[in-house]
């Protein structure tokens, strides 16, 4: 909620910037997208960090706003809370090596200092995406 809010107010002050800027503004306009991803990376605002990177050329008020406001999209207001890699394979029972991979694999994810931090919603909708490997009979073995 408070990256919601911070974008919010990042948007009304730049309503209030000149048409004209300087070379300074350029760069001050580049260091609130920065600021934006981390932010949305703190929350685990995946989506908000992804549009949060910086695209080809310069930064322009119009170009911060566009991105801002794509941030505000994908800010939930109901968000659940985010899950440790321990909390997310107990919960989804599977072994943290196999979620470790599947990160690896494209999982949606944030880091919060150097920790990943996954959302339930997105673990269980690419659980459900992936192809299922056939199970053995029970009393069989792969050596028999």
């Amino acid at each position: 909620m408070a990256y919601k809010n911070w974008v919010k107010h990042q948007l009304r002050k730049l309503d209030t910037l000149d048409e004209e800027l300087d070379e300074t503004s350029m760069d001050d306009c580049a260091e609130v997208i920065y600021e934006s991803a981390r932010r949305a990376s703190l929350e685990g605002n995946f989506k908000a960090t992804q549009a949060c990177k910086i695209r080809h050329g310069g930064v322009a008020p119009e170009i911060v706003r566009d991105v801002l406001a794509e941030c505000l999209s994908h800010c939930e207001s109901k968000s659940k809370p985010l899950l440790a890699v321990a909390e997310a394979a107990e919960q989804f029972n599977i072994s943290k090596r196999t979620l470790y991979r599947l990160v690896q694999d494209g999982l949606p994810h944030s880091k919060a200092r150097g920790a990943i931090r996954i959302k339930p919603q997105d673990l269980q909708s690419y659980l459900e995406r992936q192809p299922t490997r056939p199970q053995q009979p029970s009393g069989e073995s792969l050596f028999d």
